[in-house]
């Protein structure tokens, strides 16, 4: 499986390089040669190629694997070699962060709709994103990333019980080294101490909560 990881860097590598590229051209032109009455939607254009391009990092430094294996989900990161390799803790916290980010560019694309919808009604409405409502709208993906970051640290971090569930089959289909990762994600029925199976309310929650920040 070597080879598969190999190859996977290597394109992670060049959309990261990508994304950065055509992000920063792209800050550059609205900036430098945007006519006037485009307004406020500049900033809003610049701000969601700037999340962009936290995102491309992130997902770069933490190369993830998505994984769904029966009563679970998660995404994992690789810590063997990386820098992270002795310190699990904020290796978790990039890889938390990298979801969060996802949600923040979700919310800002969507904004950006918002804004093009009042335009096309031509009813005053731009108003809502004038003056210090712009920062209103500007914070909403910023807060939508940092909620959905605490849901995780506080509810889908890793368990020695999950990680046990996971093992085998990431070192099947992955080559990875349970004690080596790290990651986010939940395990819906779990064991007691009795052996005994129950649904885990914990990790409900943790994927509800999910629901409705998207």
């Amino acid at each position: 499986m070597g080879w598969i990881s190999v190859i996977k860097s290597y394109i992670q590598l060049v959309t990261v390089v990508f994304s950065l590229f055509v992000n920063s051209i792209f800050i550059f032109l609205v900036v430098t040669e945007s006519p006037k009455k485009l307004g406020n939607y500049k900033h809003l254009m610049c701000y969601f190629s700037f999340i962009s391009m936290i995102y491309a990092i992130l997902d770069y430094i933490v190369q993830p694997y998505i994984h769904s294996y029966r009563a679970s989900f998660s995404m994992l990161m690789d810590l063997r070699g990386g820098a992270f390799e002795n310190n699990p803790t904020v290796a978790f916290f990039v890889t938390a962060s990298l979801t969060g980010c996802f949600a923040s560019t979700i919310y800002a694309i969507s904004i950006n709709f918002v804004f093009r919808y009042f335009a096309l009604q031509r009813e005053g409405r731009l108003r809502y994103f004038s003056g210090s409502r712009l920062y209103l709208w500007i914070s909403i993906p910023l807060l939508s990333g940092i909620v959905w970051v605490t849901n995780n640290w506080i509810l889908f971090s890793p368990n020695t019980e999950m990680t046990e569930y996971l093992r085998k089959e990431v070192k099947e289909l992955y080559d990875l080294d349970a004690d080596k990762m790290t990651y986010t994600g939940c395990l819906y029925w779990r064991t007691d101490a009795n052996g005994n199976i129950y649904l885990s309310k914990k990790d409900l929650i943790g994927a509800f909560n999910l629901m409705i920040i998207m």
